[in-house]
């Protein structure tokens, strides 16, 4: 499913905005094309990830795409080599910046072992309920931006009473209170909704702040709650 969103950003949306009206201030160009299975072939790992690379240029139609992202560990053998080929696409200057999404320190710990250039996102599931300390902790360490994906945990916690209650308290919506967490914790929020109305209110979260004893209070939360896939634990180092 994720790998169909890519193609159909690619495909329909990124031209639209080539030839429109947006071609003159270029937008910021994050696709999450390169998928597991590309590297399921370690013989193949470098050449798939290359050619994706170019086939993704190709279908948005800017020479260069801002972020490219691995987007799970998938399996080890080929890992190495398909980070390899963004380092060089990278340096060709087909990418800007390279990165990962859903790796665990393990992963990012065997990824160092080969590589050139540290990851300059890791993209993981992030909200009260999922905080991931000594994964946020260790990316911190090492200047790895957190993009925090799901931060409204799949809306399943929207009516949490502590929440609402909350929200209530300083007139913000349950939405906005866990963006603005996530924005104070220092991630990059990725909020979804289909919703015009929401999607102005989840913007709206500037201007002001939660106290430290509300960000205390949400720090509390913490339930270890996996709303999606979990590859920082199961896929392999």
């Amino acid at each position: 499913m994720k790998q169909m969103l890519a193609k159909l950003l690619e495909n329909l949306v990124f031209p639209g905005i080539r030839y429109g009206s947006l071609a003159r201030c270029r937008p910021f160009c994050c696709v999450l094309q390169i998928m597991p299975n590309t590297w399921n072939n370690p013989s193949t790992a470098y050449d798939a990830t290359m050619a994706g690379v170019k086939e993704s240029i190709k279908r948005v139609g800017f020479p260069t795409i801002d972020l490219m992202l691995l987007h799970a560990p998938g399996q080890a053998e080929g890992r190495a080599d398909a980070w390899r080929a963004l380092e060089d696409a990278q340096q060709q200057g087909l990418l800007r910046s390279i990165g990962v999404s859903n790796f665990g320190i393990p992963h990012l710990e065997k990824l160092a072992q080969s590589s050139r250039i540290t990851p300059a996102v890791n993209q993981i599931e992030l909200h009260p309920w999922l905080q991931w300390r000594k994964e946020v902790e260790y990316c911190n360490s090492k200047g790895i931006i957190l993009e925090a994906y799901s931060p409204l945990a799949k809306a399943s916690k929207l009516s949490d009473p502590k929440l609402v209650d909350l929200a209530q308290k300083v007139n913000k919506t349950p939405a906005q209170m866990l963006l603005r967490w996530s924005l104070q914790k220092g991630f990059v929020v990725l909020p979804k909704s289909t919703n015009p109305e929401r999607q102005k209110a989840n913007a709206d979260v500037g201007g002001w702040e939660l106290s430290n004893a509300d960000m205390a209070e949400m720090d509390s939360w913490e339930a270890d709650l996996v709303t999606g896939w979990d590859p920082i634990r199961d896929h392999p180092v």
